[in-house]
Formats: C-alpha cells, sequence, structure tokens
C-alpha cells in the first residue's frame, strides 16, 4: 500500500515547482472539513529554533514569534491542496521538516481524481506550535514572513485561477502583520 501526505502550504509550491526535475507523483486534492489558518507558530529566538529561523534584513535574529499557515477541523468546509505519494524515507524526512506538526491520518477526508488508494497524512500543527501562535498574537509579537506568504500563494497561482481563488476562500484571513524575514536552514538533524 502507497502512503500518501496532503500539503496545503509550503509543500504545494515545494511539489509543483520541483516535481519534473524530481519525478514526484502528485495530484490536487481537496481535504473535507478543514479549514486553513495562520495558526501554527515557532518562537524564532527559542533555542530549539537553531536548525530553522529567521533573520530581518540587517541580519538579526528578532526574539519574535513566525506564524505558519494550518489546517484545521472545520464541518462542511474543504481546503484544497496536493497530494503525492511518498516511501517510509521520504515520509520520515517530511516529519523531519515539519517539526511543529503532527501527522495526522486524513485518508477518508481526501477527494481527488487520478491517485490510487493508499493511506493519506497532512500535518497540522502541534498544541505545543498553535500555543505558541496564540501566545505571539496575544502579546503583539506574531509575524508571517512575506516570502513564505508570496511562496504559498505562487504554489496555488500555479495550479491556474480556480485553485488560488479556492485557497483564498479556504484560508482564513491573514490578521497578522508581513515582516521582511530571511529563513536560514541548516540540517535538523
Amino acid at each position: 500500500m502507497t502512503d500518501w501526505v496532503f500539503g496545503y502550504g509550503s509543500l504545494v509550491t515545494d511539489l509543483v515547482t520541483s516535481s519534473d526535475e524530481n519525478g514526484f507523483e502528485w495530484f490536487w486534492a481537496n481535504l473535507g472539513n478543514h479549514r486553513r489558518d495562520w495558526g501554527a507558530g515557532m518562537e524564532n529566538a527559542a533555542a530549539d529554533a537553531d536548525w530553522k529561523y529567521y533573520v530581518d534584513s540587517r541580519g538579526t535574529r528578532p526574539d519574535i514569534v513566525v506564524a505558519f499557515l494550518d489546517a484545521y477541523p472545520h464541518s462542511g468546509s474543504s481546503i484544497n491542496g496536493v497530494v503525492f505519494a511518498v516511501d517510509e524515507s521520504r515520509l520520515r524526512e517530511i516529519d523531519r521538516r515539519e517539526v511543529r506538526y503532527s501527522r495526522v491520518d486524513v485518508t477518508d477526508l481526501v477527494t481527488t481524481a487520478g491517485w490510487g488508494d493508499g493511506r493519506v497524512w497532512t500535518y497540522r500543527g502541534s498544541e505545543k506550535s498553535r500555543e505558541v501562535a496564540l501566545r505571539g498574537r496575544r502579546e503583539d509579537r506574531a509575524f508571517v514572513s512575506m516570502d513564505y506568504a508570496a511562496h504559498c500563494r505562487h504554489g496555488f497561482s500555479l495550479g491556474g485561477e480556480q485553485a488560488l481563488h479556492q485557497f483564498q476562500l479556504s484560508t482564513d484571513p491573514l490578521d497578522l502583520p508581513l515582516r521582511e524575514l530571511t529563513m536560514v536552514l541548516s540540517d535538523p538533524g
């Protein structure tokens, strides 16, 4: 049985823009009974953010909460995204990348044309990640990276006007300030 991952944010852009060179099999899909929000977050200056953090235009690492897209259960709604086939190695790699998210089985909630059977996973903000985002909002320290927001929108625009429109309709409004931030990555180990 094949495992699949449903991506609904930056994974869409990463996959759609690299699938030709990497040979990934993927399909546009919908995840039922969910909406998207900017509800996952990370403490940018925290020690556990050492493998991924953000710097500002001066090259400093601001003490802020950086917020990301998240999928949350919402009866009667659906979000668009992509499903793509993964083997165990690729699934572990995505688990490491999505360290602030929990992998959740959504097989019965995904609809698409073209993919076979198998288990479908998605990543929802972990309880800690959602708490960090909420705290950042309360303290007026939560921001969304301009590049991240643009990166997510770009992936859906590659799917055409309808995909971008559905992304906008199924995503809660961006109610956090955008900030010019540059992501710094090192090996997560």
